[in-house]
């Protein structure tokens, strides 16, 4: 995602990143990231990766892990 808010980020803040033989490596600056619309930049790739690749719990599962994970707690502090 760095990546592509810098390459975005900095392509329509019309900064170059240099030629091959003098190229431009340096990061965004604070006022440069504060300066870029992230409206208008295209997040579809991380999104599609995200959806992709990511396990995201479903409702359920999460409120019966969260009630496990609290059962837990309340046994150890009891015990003590």
């Amino acid at each position: 995602m760095t990546n592509m808010i810098s390459y975005q980020g900095l392509v329509r803040t019309f900064l170059s990143f240099g030629g091959a033989s003098s190229p431009n490596c340096r990061g965004i600056t604070m006022a440069e990231l504060q300066g870029i619309n992230f409206n208008r930049l295209d997040f579809a790739n991380f999104m599609e990766d995200l959806m992709n690749n990511q396990k995201i719990p479903d409702n359920a599962e999460l409120t019966e892990k969260t009630k496990q994970r609290i059962k837990e707690l309340l046994t150890q502090s009891s015990s003590k």
